[in-house]
């Protein structure tokens, strides 16, 4: 609790669908390198959690461990940041949509190699199959990242064949153009990277940047209560 405190920012980390909690020490750097203090946690159904995993459930765990970090830990919500991967941008920006309408947001929201809805991509790669008719779990941050009103940073690769780089870019089209607090949303792409080969120094580097602009939002807004 001691070193929670004393942290900059709390790190929610949502992973993707071929992953688990293990073996993020990588992942963790640019978070850790600015300050920070990282949760790694697994969906139920996920490393060594039980349990069927679907759409529901896993927004539902997302909600049990913002609900952990804030009551349990103490930790204000103006200090924590959500992140999420591929499958993990889905539940992170549909926390985030949840949070900002309650009156409650992040300080911010990192999204990496995510998708504008599964069912976009499932459409993508599937084109014969009536996808969007059958798809149970669809994820639709499309439809959720316009109630996002806390800072916004997307990162994607230019060579991604995974969730193909229009699908985040019209994610990126739907949110609003700015934070509440005058944040310009933030749309980083990567010419040589992948889905899953997005370099640590590049990540370091965009979280970084992001990072300093919010604390430079958070300074404006102690100036102007003082005044």
């Amino acid at each position: 609790d001691r070193a929670l405190a004393q942290a900059e920012w709390v790190v929610l980390y949502f992973h993707g669908n071929s992953g688990n909690r293990k073996r993020r020490d990588l992942d963790c750097r640019p978070f850790t390198g600015h300050g920070g203090h990282v949760f790694l946690f697994d969906y139920r159904g996920y490393g060594d959690n039980p349990g069927s995993p679907n759409e529901a459930s896993l927004m539902s765990d997302a909600r049990e461990l913002w609900t952990y970090i804030t009551k349990d830990r103490g930790v204000p919500a103006s200090r924590i940041l959500l992140f999420g991967e591929s499958l993990g941008g889905g539940v992170a920006t549909g926390l985030s949509a949840e949070l900002c309408e309650a009156g409650t947001p992040p300080a911010g929201l990192i999204l990496r190699a995510t998708f504008s809805s599964l069912s976009d991509v499932g459409s993508h790669r599937f084109p014969w199959l009536p996808v969007r008719w059958c798809l149970f779990d669809r994820f639709p941050s499309v439809e959720k990242i316009p109630l996002v009103t806390c800072p916004i940073l997307q990162i994607h690769g230019e060579r991604d064949r995974i969730v193909p780089i229009k699908f985040a870019r019209k994610l990126f089209t739907a949110a609003s153009d700015h934070s509440a607090s005058g944040v310009s949303k933030k749309f980083a792409s990567l010419r040589l990277s992948g889905h899953n080969d997005i370099s640590e120094s590049s990540f370091h580097k965009f979280v970084g940047e992001f990072l300093l602009t919010i604390r430079k939002s958070f300074d404006s807004e102690s100036l102007r209560a003082r005044q």
